[in-house]
């Protein structure tokens, strides 16, 4: 992180047009353009909804999207006829100045393979300040008045920085869900040979049900129940191979107090049932 905050403070964008795009610029282009970027280009998605084709990988375009190109790639847009894309686009070139010492500047040049430590494409949570600083740039820009090179270029650094604060914020919250989930796989690891259900794993964590199997979907791709199966099973199909333990045994050991129903769950868990599991 130190390192993108070295980058962003060495930043000195030079704006070289702003656009909009919306309905009349659509129809002009029967919905569907596309370009090889020369300048880097930055736009936001203000209405609408289309698609996105940056080289080879697609995307939904919906409001609150931003897309990210750097020279040297192909973007291709295709607008909604029935709900055309609305979004403002940032041409930009831009130096690398580090100071070294009182009076020596170091320049880099922004072109040339260099790029914003920025994704391709992402979508804001909050879209409404970066859309503001938009519609001031594009309000400042097509003014022409005395100064307005300056207000914009200072303004594109307000945005910039806009965008990398909701990408931190947003990765804080990535890892925050991640431990919250680490967590309850923890506590299912303890916890396993007994009665557990999602009421008593979400409590733990004190989340709803419902948004702990989301973030257990999102980074297990199980449900919160079922990754307990998945251990029980697990621990069961050690327990089978590596002691001589009865299956009505095994199956307390791993929390299921009726033989029969552990051997169901058992077999539709790992194709064989216990015993045929244990010969093989």
């Amino acid at each position: 992180m130190q390192h993108q905050y070295d980058f962003w403070n060495q930043l000195h964008p030079q704006v070289w047009l702003i656009t909009k795009r919306e309905t009349p610029f659509w129809e002009e282009m029967n919905y569907a353009f596309g370009e090889f970027c020369k300048i880097h280009k930055l736009s936001i998605v203000c209405g609408g909804s289309g698609r996105l084709v940056y080289n080879s990988e697609e995307t939904a375009l919906q409001p609150g999207m931003v897309v990210y190109s750097s020279p040297g790639n192909d973007i291709h847009l295709i607008s909604s006829r029935q709900d055309p894309l609305q979004f403002y686009s940032v041409m930009f070139h831009y130096t690398l100045v580090r100071w070294e010492g009182w009076n020596r500047p170091s320049l880099q040049a922004g072109n040339g393979g260099h790029k914003l430590p920025l994704q391709p494409f992402s979508k804001l949570r909050h879209a409404n300040a970066a859309t503001v600083i938009l519609q001031h740039m594009h309000t400042c820009w097509n003014s022409k008045k005395v100064g307005y090179e300056w207000k914009v270029n200072l303004a594109f650094k307000n945005l910039l920085s806009e965008l990398l604060n909701q990408q931190i914020r947003s990765k804080g919250d990535e890892e925050a869900a991640l431990a919250l989930v680490n967590k309850v796989i923890g506590y299912i690891n303890e916890r396993y040979p007994e009665k557990l259900d999602r009421k008593a794993m979400a409590d733990y964590v004190s989340l709803s049900q419902s948004y702990l199997s989301l973030l257990f979907k999102k980074y297990t791709g199980w449900s919160p129940v079922q990754y307990l199966i998945k251990i029980r099973m697990d621990k069961a199909k050690e327990l089978l191979r590596d002691s001589r333990k009865s299956i009505g045994e095994i199956a307390a050991e791993v929390g299921y107090t009726d033989p029969l129903y552990f051997s169901r769950v058992f077999a539709q868990y790992t194709g064989l049932a216990p015993k045929a599991y244990r010969k093989g």
